[in-house]
């Protein structure tokens, strides 16, 4: 059996995902291109010497506005874990290039985090509307929109086919991860909660939604500032966790699955 070549974008700068591509296809070439933003920076000097697999690349962090360093039509599968908040224009940037780098009826899996979160009491609304409002203030071109909407909407107008997409609820304070029950959805729900479970030594998935929060929509963000003088998250409001504990509050995290399209249908000059 051929197993496919994978091109992983992961937006928080944790390799270990692309790692554990690797390791479990070892026949696969595994490539791994971190998306680094101003708030975010790579460590490329840290990164370059994490190829511990022969079959694992590590590429180089790239300004998100050029082309990616990577051959057009050369993998057959991309992920594109957790993007930040980006500019509209950007975002569709991203897609355009993961469908140029695929092969034809190459796939493409996403999984991203919506700013907003199902089930949210007035304290959590409240946060994070005043979180929206210094997000707009620190960069106006930033899109507040869902990105499990936008996602779906440019995968669409990309021409990508045979979509399949489903949300999972990951608790903001608590421990049940809702949603990973309905048929294809399944799959990918119970890799999310393996991932959970394997983030400290008890399953704590509300810290890691947290920490997932913090990685897409509040780096590089002027946050009010804590009693010692350091950028605070607005988890680190005890009465906004209590809220979300007691009303079921969780993140909604989207995971989609589409294809390019085998035949690339071109556009021909009407006579």
């Amino acid at each position: 059996m051929t197993l496919p070549i994978r091109a992983k974008l992961n937006t928080d700068n944790n390799i270990d995902w692309s790692h554990f591509l690797a390791t479990t296809y070892p026949c696969a070439s595994v490539s791994y291109l971190p998306l680094a933003t101003p708030s975010r920076p790579s460590t490329l000097s840290t990164l370059l010497t994490q190829n511990l697999q022969p079959n694992h690349t590590t590429l180089p962090p790239f300004s998100l506005s050029t082309t990616f360093p990577l051959p057009s039509s050369h993998y057959t599968a991309a992920i594109l874990r957790f993007p930040p908040a980006l500019p509209t224009s950007i975002l569709t940037h991203l897609i355009a290039e993961l469908k140029r780098v695929l092969r034809p009826g190459g796939h493409i899996e996403l999984i991203a985090l919506d700013l907003d979160l199902s089930k949210m009491g007035s304290d959590t609304r409240h946060a994070v509307r005043d979180h929206k409002i210094r997000m707009h203030n620190t960069d106006a071109s930033v899109s507040l929109k869902p990105a499990s909407d936008s996602l779906q909407r440019l995968l669409a107008h990309r021409g990508f086919e045979s979509m399949r997409a489903g949300i999972v609820v990951v608790p903001a304070a608590g421990d049940a991860v809702e949603g990973i029950e309905r048929g294809w959805l399944r799959q990918w729900g119970e890799e999310l909660e393996r991932e959970l479970s394997q983030v400290g030594e008890t399953f704590r998935p509300a810290d890691v939604g947290r920490w997932w929060y913090q990685q897409c929509y509040e780096g590089g963000v002027g946050m009010d500032g804590g009693v010692d003088g350091r950028e605070r998250s607005i988890w680190d409001n005890e009465i906004v966790r209590r809220e979300c504990a007691r009303l079921g509050t969780g993140f909604k995290v989207l995971i989609c699955h589409a294809q390019k399209p085998v035949i690339i249908k071109r556009r021909t000059a009407s006579v």
